[in-house]
């Protein structure tokens, strides 16, 4: 009790720096909040928003059992999971954050997983967006494959490197054969996709999909404004290298973050060093976006957060050691 005292009353004094900041300077504040509301308008809501629709009414329609017979194979062969495991991590691949941890929290509220997998599903499906990652961060490589391939190697390289050490830690096993998988799970989604051709009229399971998706994406743009606000006030700040600064705006939120980076540093290999940590640390913002999706299922947010730094730390190892080599 005492122990959840002083962090409400750490928050509490947190809180109320902030307000006085934003109360003695709201010009930028609001620079900030503007800021926000236009990166997530114009970025996140038409990137994200449908990946998020499709995938809630994947789930509600079963659909989710198709990453599994197609993906299957190679997570029990290659990744030593179970072939289940990919109806999370795959949308989690292909939408980017928070989708992963969606899905996992779904799959958790059906009962399909149980809490230690949900929290491991959480971390290992947590990826960036291919389109952030082309759009944001290898377009401005101009076409150099040499630094496209040392990125995309450094951002994925540390989730393959640190697998087996996430499913020793939540004690992740994996069937040796299809036989030994319980099926039961997936008869569970089998029925209740039977019971949706029954009962429930396609058009009501669209609007849920669409009214869950929106809370999702609503919880994203709250988090996005207060963290654009904060690196508002960053950038306003003084240092004498750009680099920390750099390197603290990405931090806190990697997409203006990136875009400060690569307007300060003209030092390519600094410049992508910095972006490749900040990618595969993912940002304040991001990482409170996952916690905030995955809090009822009660995910660890210092588990997730060492995981988190731990890929940062070994994406900016590989970096080093790939352009020392090649």
């Amino acid at each position: 009790m005492l122990h959840t005292t002083n962090k409400t009353d750490i928050f509490s004094v947190i809180c109320l720096l902030t307000l006085t900041a934003f109360a003695s300077s709201p010009l930028i504040s609001i620079a900030g909040a503007r800021t926000g509301l236009l990166l997530w308008f114009n970025n996140i809501v038409p990137t994200l928003l449908p990946f998020i629709t499709i995938i809630n009414l994947l789930d509600r329609l079963g659909g989710f059992i198709l990453f599994r017979h197609i993906f299957g194979l190679f997570f029990q062969k290659i990744l030593h999971l179970n072939p289940y495991y990919a109806s999370i991590v795959i949308p989690g691949i292909i939408c980017g954050y928070p989708s992963g941890a969606v899905c996992a929290v779904n799959m958790y509220d059906s009962g399909i997983i149980k809490q230690h997998e949900c929290e491991f599903l959480c971390i290992i499906s947590s990826f960036i967006s291919p389109m952030f990652l082309s759009g944001y961060v290898l377009t401005a490589q101009k076409g150099n494959i040499y630094n496209i391939l040392a990125i995309i190697i450094s951002v994925y390289a540390p989730r393959i490197i640190l697998l087996p050490i996430y499913k020793k830690i939540y004690h992740i096993k994996c069937p040796d054969s299809y036989s030994q998988i319980d099926y039961s799970d997936f008869n569970i989604k089998d029925n209740i996709k039977d019971k949706v051709k029954d009962k429930v009229n396609l058009i009501s399971l669209i609007d849920d999909a669409i009214t869950s998706s929106f809370q999702i994406i609503l919880r994203v743009g709250g988090y996005i404004i207060m963290c654009s606000v904060l690196t508002e006030y960053i950038i306003r700040l003084s240092f004498k290298t750009p680099a920390i600064k750099a390197l603290i705006l990405c931090i806190v939120e990697i997409t203006n973050g990136i875009n400060y980076t690569y307007s300060v540093i003209n030092i390519p290999i600094i410049c992508n060093l910095i972006i490749v940590m900040s990618i595969c640390f993912s940002g304040i913002c991001i990482n409170m976006q996952v916690l905030g999706v995955s809090k009822k299922a009660g995910i660890s947010s210092l588990h997730y957060l060492l995981s988190k730094l731990c890929e940062s730390i070994i994406g900016g190892v590989i970096y080093i050691i790939y352009i020392c080599l090649v």
